[in-house]
């Protein structure tokens, strides 16, 4: 269940994203950006050796 407030929002988030992006600056240079993603973390061994208490 959403409340009223959620709802607007939403619909706020909505048209934000249904917005064209502004036009670049003079000047303004772009930067491309790359998303390489291995592993969010390294396990340490410490996480292996813990137990869940029984």
């Amino acid at each position: 269940m959403t409340t009223p407030e959620t709802r607007a929002r939403l619909r706020g988030v909505e048209q934000q994203l249904a917005a064209p992006t502004p036009e670049p600056l003079a000047g303004q240079t772009e930067i491309p950006l790359t998303w390489q993603q291995t592993e969010l973390w390294d396990p340490s061994p410490a996480d292996h050796e813990q137990e869940l208490p029984q």
